[in-house]
Order: C-alpha cells, then structure tokens, then sequence
C-alpha cells in the first residue's frame, strides 16, 4: 500500500470515528436532557446537527463508495 494511500485511509477512520463520538454524545446527552425533564424544543443546535449530519455523511460516503 503506497504512503499516500495510507494517509488517506487513515484520516477516513479517524474522521469517521469522530463523527461517531458526535453523533452517540449527542443521542446519549439528548436521552439523558429529556428524562431530567427538559422539552425536546429546548435543546441546542449542535444537538440536532450533530444527531443528523453524521448519519448523511455515512450515507453519502457509502453511496458513493458502492456506487
């Protein structure tokens, strides 16, 4: 496998377990907001981009990697 190759395959995974730490930090944080009572319409906007954007860009990288 040349260097090139490598690097790029390297930065996919750990960008892609970033997203990953985001999105279940968020999901998980969310859960925990609303049991302790707060409405879903008073949580912030990163909880909602980081619960949604994630998911698309796995989506989009599959897609695109099969297809």
């Amino acid at each position: 496998m040349e260097l090139d190759q490598f690097l790029g395959t390297l930065a996919a995974v750990i960008l892609g377990n970033g997203l990953s730490v985001a999105f279940f930090y968020a999901i998980f944080w969310g859960d925990a907001q609303i049991k302790r009572g707060k409405k879903e319409t008073e949580l912030p906007a990163w909880f909602y981009f980081a619960g949604t954007i994630p998911p698309i860009i796995g989506a989009v990288a599959a897609y695109v990697a099969l297809y």
